[in-house]
């Protein structure tokens, strides 16, 4: 269960780095602002569910 959620967590910053950047090849726009703050946030809760995991990894140890 734990490889499955890692792996969702990897692909959660993934795919916010893919947003990020596609948004921002069009340029910071106000159309634009909606995607850049999905893939920021996306990125984000990510790697706060990566960190989590891994300590509750490292604490079992």
């Amino acid at each position: 269960m734990i490889p499955l959620r890692v792996a969702f967590y990897v692909l959660f910053v993934v795919l916010g780095a893919i947003i990020l950047v596609r948004m921002l090849a069009y340029g910071v726009r106000m159309e634009t602002l909606t995607g850049i703050v999905l893939g920021g946030l996306l990125i984000a809760l990510g790697v706060y569910r990566l960190t989590q995991v891994f300590r509750i990894g490292a604490s079992r140890r």
